[in-house]
């Protein structure tokens, strides 16, 4: 019984834990409910997994290179704002909350 709950601890913590690979999953799941082939629904869990990956970190590169931006209008005028970039809205959210919405 140990191995069980040591193989069901490992499978909610490393797995379902990670947005990208639960959005794969939650896509083969729904294409198998489709009677989809079995090579369709791979390769779609395959690419919505990478592109759920690409879109964070996308979205960590275009955050990470406004911060200093924002650093520089902060210094001299001691405004503060946000970014007006959706798609980097999107991918801090992924970042920040993606486990519990996924």
């Amino acid at each position: 019984m140990h191995i069980v709950m040591s193989i069901a601890q490992f499978v909610v913590n490393e797995i379902l834990a990670v947005p990208a690979f639960l959005i794969g999953i939650i896509t083969a799941v729904g294409l198998a409910a489709l009677k989809k082939p079995f090579g369709q629904v791979v390769g779609a869990a395959i690419k919505a997994t990478l592109g759920f990956l690409l879109i964070a970190g996308g979205a960590g590169l275009v955050s990470a290179s406004l911060e200093p931006l924002g650093v520089m209008v902060e210094g001299p005028t001691g405004a503060h704002g946000v970014v007006p970039t959706n798609e980097a809205i999107v991918g801090i959210a992924q970042d920040q909350f993606g486990g519990q919405v996924a």
